[in-house]
């Protein structure tokens, strides 16, 4: 298991970066609508969500609620594989 956790360690699913990119796409495309956060929410939920597609929409909606207030205790907003794996698994066990 560790193996598994270590490999996706590698691998992004959001990189803090990537929402600075989208910030600064919907400022642009969306310059004349006071809705920008609600849409830069919007997109992070679905690249979160895209991540979860064997989980109900309640259930996804829990884990990615989860997942983004750990990137946010962490001050630094990149969320990795690992990340989701490990929330999607405590879900998992904590239904059992």
């Amino acid at each position: 298991m560790r193996e598994i956790v270590e490999g996706l360690k590698i691998k992004p699913v959001l990189k803090h970066t990537d929402v600075l990119l989208l910030k600064e796409y919907i400022g642009k495309k969306y310059s004349q609508t006071d809705n920008r956060a609600a849409i830069l929410a919007n997109a992070v939920h679905r690249i979160i969500d895209g991540q979860l597609p064997g989980f109900a929409e309640k259930s996804r909606a829990e884990l990615r609620i989860n997942i983004l207030k750990k990137a946010v205790l962490k001050n630094h907003y990149t969320i990795g594989a690992d990340e989701v794996f490990r929330a999607c698994t405590s879900k998992i066990q904590t239904n059992q």
